[in-house]
């Protein structure tokens, strides 16, 4: 039926596409400071809505090898800013990243992150897992396993 076909349309219409925010660079103003967690930290300049793009982890693209060196320097540092992007690659947000970096491990994190291919390219969304509201800290789960959360001084359910 007709009324049904436009009715489902609209709905369509009315949910942007996922990567519509990465291509078109609408990440949420942000501010760094100083974190209760680590270091520092990335803090939303207002508020976000869940499923809304934060920002996007952006850096070098690197091959896991060439990761796998730059990891033992920054370890020395304790300090990695290093995100497996697929098979072949890994974004390393260290010499050329902007604030995302910043974001901090939490495993009850306020956002997801979500690799999205975006005019063939992929690339790392962080996007609210609930309403974030202004002042608060930016945090995502870095999936790290026993090993490497016990290198870098997490505490299980950090």
């Amino acid at each position: 039926d007709g009324g049904a076909a436009a009715a489902k349309a609209d709905v369509e219409a009315a949910v942007p596409c996922r990567n519509m925010g990465l291509l078109l660079r609408e990440h949420k103003p942000l501010l760094l400071g100083p974190s209760q967690v680590a270091g520092w930290g990335l803090f939303s300049h207002g508020s976000i809505e869940r499923q809304e793009l934060v920002t996007e982890y952006v850096g070098e693209l690197v091959s896991h090898e060439e990761a796998d060196r730059r990891g033992q320097v920054y370890d020395r540092r304790a300090c990695t800013y290093l995100f497996n992007l697929n098979a072949a690659q890994v974004v390393d947000a260290c010499p050329k990243g902007n604030m995302s970096r910043f974001a901090n491990h939490s495993d009850k994190a306020n956002c997801d992150t979500k690799i999205m291919t975006v005019r063939g390219d992929q690339h790392i969304g962080l996007y609210a897992k609930e309403r974030i509201g202004r002042g608060e800290e930016i945090f995502f789960n870095y999936r790290w396993d026993e090993a490497i959360r016990e290198k870098h001084g997490f505490e299980a359910g950090r």
